[in-house]
């Protein structure tokens, strides 16, 4: 008579389950964060050429036209060829934005040919819309139609103002803005009225600078040869944002950025009194970029602040308590992508120098930047 093998039928015990268990669980604990960083740095990578793209469409447009596109459109009387400073459009900076002006060269013709920014406005129905069988407001469906070419990989937030809405009252928004100034005191100088600041500039401020002083803002016509001075490898044209709201990619006040918060972080209105407390970078020694320059500690970028409230300038078509709350940011880990007038494309580190940061900002500062490498 043969004994029954007792080992054909053992099975795992409790504790050696459970240990298996534990060691699965221990390599998936290890495993998922190299691929979530394996998947982000896949997305930024996609986000830094996209922003290529957008370089190479500002080149495109530049070699058409023998200038660069505005951050907005601005009115001109019609007789006199001057801006219209009456114009509320103006005032306002209701114009078309710099985007719509390089989407032939983004492969979006089609879409731009569907547009009137000669004579129209974004925010109107078509002043001479073509004649179809669907009465569709060609400027309304433009409002509504995301940019795939302008939203980050990285971005989770909604994609439009407001998604509740119905198709055609949507309005979709983008995750790039052009760098106009590096604060507001010098990107009001290209406002008329009362917003444009006179004799209370401080102390500090360096009026014989071209204000505003970065390489997009309303109703520029920048040339490359405007930009001897620092270089086009040495300033910035387009960054990142995660604005959710004041983004609308097809208006030109809300595709522009400053580099540097208000000083009014206490409050959730912009103050006019406390901005001039900025200045333009100046005495500026190469090689001093953290505590030695001359820049306060206090003041920070937009890349660095922790968002409390306050806002550089508000939208009066939102709500009256709405205020515009994020500047240069972006959703890839303690970086935020920069396009510079050279095309190229570099993560800067969300620490970065504060005076370095409006150094590279600048179009014709007397940079100290002719060796500095951006990295990324």
């Amino acid at each position: 008579m043969t004994m029954p093998d007792r080992r054909r039928g053992r099975g795992f015990t409790l504790v050696e389950l459970l240990v298996v268990i534990a060691i699965i669980a221990i390599l998936i604990a290890l495993l998922l964060p190299a691929l979530q960083r394996a998947r982000e740095a896949a997305r930024r990578s996609a986000c830094t050429n996209k922003i290529k793209q957008i370089g190479i469409a500002f080149h495109n447009f530049h070699d058409r036209y023998r200038k660069l596109p505005p951050s907005c459109h601005v009115r001109k009387d019609p007789l006199t060829g001057l801006i219209d400073r009456s114009d509320p459009i103006w005032t306002r900076l209701r114009g078309w934005s710099w985007i719509t002006d390089i989407l032939p060269d983004l492969e979006q013709e089609p879409l731009w040919n569907t547009l009137e920014t000669t004579s129209g406005v974004p925010m109107m129905p078509h002043p001479n819309p073509p004649v179809s069988g669907i009465n569709v407001d060609p400027h309304a469906v433009a409002r509504s139609t995301v940019l795939n070419e302008f939203i980050c990989p990285s971005y989770r937030g909604q994609r439009y103002v407001d998604p509740t809405l119905a198709t055609l009252e949507k309005e979709a928004i983008t995750n790039y803005k052009v760098m106009s100034a590096t604060h507001i005191e010098s990107l009001l100088q290209a406002y008329p009225g009362p917003w444009r600041i006179t004799g209370t500039l401080a102390p500090r401020y360096d009026e014989t600078l071209p204000h505003p002083d970065g390489a997009c803002y309303p109703g520029s016509k920048l040339k490359f040869k405007d930009f001897a001075g620092d270089g086009t490898a040495h300033t910035i044209l387009v960054t990142e944002t995660i604005e959710p709201h004041a983004a609308r990619w097809y208006l030109g006040q809300e595709t522009m950025l400053v580099a540097l918060p208000p000083f009014d972080i206490l409050g959730d209105r912009f103050d006019f009194v406390l901005m001039t407390q900025y200045w333009a970078p100046w005495d500026f020694t190469p090689g001093l970029f953290d505590e030695e320059s001359t820049v306060p500690r206090t003041y920070r970028t937009y890349l660095n602040w922790d968002y409390k409230p306050g806002a550089w300038y508000e939208d009066e078509d939102l709500a009256e308590d709405y205020v515009i709350r994020y500047g240069a940011s972006s959703a890839h880990m303690n970086v935020t992508n920069h396009l510079f007038l050279d095309a190229s494309v570099h993560s800067l580190d969300n620490t970065i120098d504060t005076a370095l940061y409006m150094f590279l900002v600048t179009r014709d500062a007397g940079d100290p930047t002719a060796g500095f490498d951006p990295g990324g």
